[in-house]
């Protein structure tokens, strides 16, 4: 059975438009996780430098430095998930998230649980490190999207990642996958366990999250850029799935230092 560590914290990061920036250091009795969703960087592993992906986890304990080697035309973005360390170090020190479907949705559920008023910070970390320690010491781990439209699914997911700001339909998105829009829709569900719209409505509204908390732009900015174009649907659809306004997540969740 393996014993789970107190959950620190949950935060996002992005890297700045420079080639190297300062790493930090993981501080004595911490352990942290970096798992990245988009952008590339670099990472010195084992005297050779590994690109880092979506999807790629970085497993950090105490002396150990993070990432800091950034490509300067997609800077790498990244969840870094801290627990306390206990002097032994469980998970491989990097590993890869192969289906990207589930990590979007691993980390919508992460930062939705963190960021409510009273999060249940003992369910966060069971489910946190479960998922993780899953991930890493299964790297190859799929979804059992055996049949042979996972390929054009998993196009119409990167499709998504790429144009979520963007006006997209289900007809745009059948024709990505050269699916019929029946068929697409029910093989979406199928594979993600969401509706082509709640998908596409989950990542726009974790990109809104992001801006909120790390942006001074107005909402009506992180509205557009987000994909809602609509001030007022967008307001609606914020307060109905995270139980709080734009503004006051902007309030609770943007670092007063």
């Amino acid at each position: 059975m393996i014993n789970i560590p107190e959950l620190l914290y949950i935060w996002y990061y992005k890297a700045p438009k420079i080639k190297n920036h300062t790493p930090r250091i993981i501080p004595e009795g911490q352990q942290e996780v970096e798992i990245f969703f988009s952008g590339k960087g670099f990472f010195e592993y084992e005297d050779s430098l590994l690109e880092v992906v979506s999807g790629t986890i970085l497993w950090h304990t105490p002396g150990d430095k993070t990432i800091y080697m950034n490509d300067l035309e997609h800077p790498y973005e990244c969840i870094v998930v801290a627990f306390k360390y206990e002097n032994i170090r469980n998970m491989p020190r990097v590993s890869h998230w192969t289906d990207k479907s589930l990590l979007q949705q691993f980390i919508s559920d992460i930062l939705n649980e963190y960021h409510k008023d009273c999060p249940d910070m003992t369910k966060l970390a069971c489910y946190v490190y479960g998922q993780l320690y899953w991930q890493s010491k299964a790297p190859d781990n799929k979804m059992p999207l055996h049949e042979k439209r996972s390929i054009e699914i998993q196009r119409v997911i990167n499709f998504i990642e790429k144009h979520f700001a963007q006006n997209i339909n289900i007809d745009n998105l059948s024709q990505v996958a050269d699916i019929s829009v029946p068929h697409f829709h029910s093989l979406f569900k199928k594979f993600t366990g969401n509706t082509p719209y709640h998908f596409i409505q989950a990542r726009r509204l974790q990109e809104a999250k992001i801006l909120l908390a790390s942006t001074r732009l107005s909402v009506k900015e992180i509205t557009l850029k987000s994909g809602f174009h609509d001030v007022g649907n967008f307001c609606r659809v914020f307060k109905h799935n995270n139980g709080v306004t734009a503004q006051e997540y902007r309030l609770r969740y943007t670092d007063k230092r």
